[in-house]
């Protein structure tokens, strides 16, 4: 089982060598693993372990990682790694997970990798803003911390995950509401007006969450907000 002190990490994956071969490698460096072979069973055991990081195998066709990764990200913020089978572009990322992994890959990436997320912060900063992963408080300046609601909080790690990029209301509706159906992105607009309302100093002149007409929005610090 390994050292707890090391951090207990969830594997979800159902092929025997993937997971063969991240028990050896996780378990000669003395941390607590625990497998999951399917979304449901992952989710009970995020409920039940609380791990401090969870590696998710993409590359497997029954398990459709990319899902599972959406699924458990509305349940935690514990650092996700997600196993691909080729390096994403910008366009593709999987947002649901803080890092990706090519397979194969080397005992000393995997292992990197794992020390990397289990050591990041719980916090994202980018300028005044600073949006706290744990609490999902964000505090923007001197001013008090404010709670946001869960699709609030969503929406904002997006775009501070990746700031200045162009988010398609398409790509949000599937990162935040998991669903590909369009006909109404209301929902979309209205939350994004409440975003405002809690981050904006004029949420009717908005400086960080900018509407790009017809395609979408995108975050940008005030000195990038041109």
């Amino acid at each position: 089982m390994g050292n707890p002190g090391m951090g207990h990490i969830l594997l979800v994956a159902d092929r025997k060598t993937t997971i063969d071969s991240l028990t050896e490698i996780l378990g000669k460096h003395e941390y607590e693993l625990t497998v999951a072979s399917s979304q449901r069973r992952a989710l009970r055991m995020m409920r039940h372990v609380g791990p401090d990081l969870t590696i998710v195998d993409m590359t497997s066709a029954k398990l459709s990682g990319g899902k599972v990764c959406l699924a458990l990200r509305r349940v935690t913020e514990a650092p996700i790694l997600a196993l691909v089978r080729e390096a994403p572009t910008d366009s593709n990322a999987p947002v649901s997970a803080d890092a990706w992994l090519v397979k194969p890959f080397s005992t000393q990436s995997l292992v990197a990798q794992v020390q990397q997320l289990l050591l990041q912060p719980q916090v994202l900063v980018l300028g005044a803003i600073v949006l706290d992963l744990r609490t999902r408080e964000v505090r923007v300046g001197d001013r008090e911390p404010v709670r946001l609601t869960p699709k609030q909080f969503a929406l904002l790690r997006c775009f501070m995950m990746q700031p200045g990029e162009v988010w398609t209301r398409a790509r949000l509706m599937q990162e935040v509401w998991q669903t590909n159906f369009l006909d109404d992105t209301r929902t979309l607009d209205v939350h994004i007006r409440w975003l405002r309302e809690k981050i904006e100093s004029n949420p009717s002149s908005p400086t960080y969450i900018q509407t790009i007409r017809g395609v979408g929005y995108r975050f940008v610090l005030p000195e990038h907000g041109s």
